[in-house]
């Protein structure tokens, strides 16, 4: 009774004159969308479902597996515009991201930063000589301004690597200042000039913007005379786009007899600055970015076959196509594994043996699981001395073969480092990489590309 009519309806449908309307698209690319038992066209690879007639994806055609089926008998029943992008622009920078592309570390900060007069400094005097005259000081029951030495200075600060940079202040100062031989209490407040040069050794390479550091120098105090010190200590930075702030703390050594050992406390704020030639470089590299937005309009058209024979004849004809396409790409599959295959692949020795060892996305540090198994290969090998082994990195399928070559080279480079410390000499051990070429899973499912981020180690009897 409800074939009947469901017949009904769908000879009622074409009897309102419904005529075919083939597919209309601006891309290649297709967008997936769901929908009661409509025929979605596609040139490229249907895809079966338990409706009253498959679906497709959109092209711009009606597949050729339904070129039999009367014009007549097809009836538009719906359809959707969809709007997509395979290039991400950034408005407010100008910059596009490619999804494809691996991030970058970020590059050294080759701007100048100017202190103008920010950069303050004290040199504290009085818990030294509590520490070294002990009941003679009094240096507790004074206030720091009575106890110290404090200026303000210009500062100019330079980064000459990602580890390395220095500054040089010139300031002035006021306060007391006093040697071993004398206590802080009984000197007299006078006015100095101050010019300190400092060389700062950044702990995280100069890719982040707190960074802490440790940090040596010269510090010149010039007031009658001359009083001398090297501040040796540590302290952090922030660094922006607009102002970076320092801050240290650090001892400083005596290096005339004039002045006592004191503790030394710093703090500046700087402005960066970038050179005309930094700024021409900027503008180049800006006017470079020729990427754009590749906006792409969709329009997918569903149809609603009305004559049960055609919907059979053009479903058996797409399941033919579609076990055809699928024996075509696995004889293509085969092919491209055949000319990709090591020809000295040492697997196929009866006595080798393989291990795999496994790499966090986009490094080739070894992680402490590949130290132990690394650690089973250099046991056998030093207590079997004609074996030989065979190291292969490879990456995941996520971007380019350009970036993915280098970085499986890398990772097979660090094994044969580990092995080699370890005792196990260089002609013992070959190496290859494949970049993404090899997948040990071959989809794109995240939660399983870590098993394509691997370096193998095959071991076996050189014949």
């Amino acid at each position: 009774m409800i074939r009947k009519l469901i017949y009904i309806l769908l000879m009622l449908t074409t009897s309102l004159g419904a005529f075919a309307q083939t597919a209309r698209t601006d891309s290649v690319s297709p967008v997936r969308t769901d929908s009661v038992s409509p025929v979605r066209t596609d040139s490229v690879s249907p895809a079966r479902t338990d409706s009253v007639s498959p679906r497709y994806d959109t092209v711009s055609t009606v597949p050729d597996s339904y070129g039999n089926v009367d014009s007549s008998q097809k009836v538009l029943i719906g359809q959707t515009t969809v709007s997509t992008s395979d290039t991400v622009k950034r408005a407010d920078s100008g910059l596009s991201i490619d999804p494809d592309k691996k991030l970058e570390p970020k590059k050294l900060d080759r701007r100048w930063f100017i202190s103008p007069f920010l950069k303050f400094q004290a040199q504290e005097f009085g818990m030294l000589e509590q520490q070294r005259r002990k009941f003679e000081s009094d240096a507790y029951l004074l206030p720091l301004p009575s106890k110290s030495m404090i200026s303000a200075a210009a500062s100019v600060y330079k980064n000459f690597s990602k580890n390395i940079s220095v500054s040089l202040d010139l300031g002035a100062g006021i306060g007391h200042m006093t040697s071993k031989d004398s206590l802080i209490s009984t000197t007299k407040s006078k006015t100095a000039g101050i010019v300190n040069f400092t060389l700062y050794h950044h702990l995280l390479g100069g890719n982040y913007k707190l960074q802490p550091f440790i940090s040596g120098g010269i510090n010149t105090t010039i007031s009658k005379g001359t009083y001398m010190s090297a501040p040796v200590g540590a302290g952090i930075k922030f660094t922006s786009k607009h102002v970076m702030i320092e801050g240290q703390g650090a001892y400083g050594y005596s290096l005339s007899k004039n002045i006592a050992n004191t503790i030394v406390y710093s703090v500046g704020v700087y402005i960066p600055f970038r050179t005309k030639k930094q700024k021409e470089e900027d503008r180049a590299a800006k006017g470079s970015d020729t990427s754009k937005i590749n906006i792409i309009n969709i329009t997918n058209n569903y149809y609603l076959l009305s004559n049960r024979d055609s919907v059979l004849k053009a479903e058996q004809d797409s399941i033919k196509k579609e076990e055809d396409r699928a024996t075509l790409l696995r004889l293509i599959e085969d092919s491209i594994a055949y000319a990709t295959l090591d020809p000295d692949d040492p697997m196929r020795l009866k006595a080798a043996k393989k291990y795999i060892i496994y790499f966090y996305y986009d490094q080739y540090s070894l992680t402490t699981s590949a130290f132990g198994t690394i650690d089973q290969v250099i046991s056998r090998m030093k207590g079997n001395p004609t074996l030989m082994v065979h190291l292969k990195g490879h990456t995941d399928q996520s971007g380019s073969e350009q970036y993915n070559s280098p970085l499986s080279k890398r990772r097979a480079k660090m094994v044969f480092d580990y092995l080699n410390s370890m005792g196990i000499g260089s002609d013992r051990i070959i190496q290859s990489s494949y970049g993404k070429l090899n997948p040990a899973v071959k989809n794109e499912d995240p939660n399983t590309a870590w098993m394509n981020r691997r370096c193998e180690i095959v071991l076996y009897e050189k014949e």
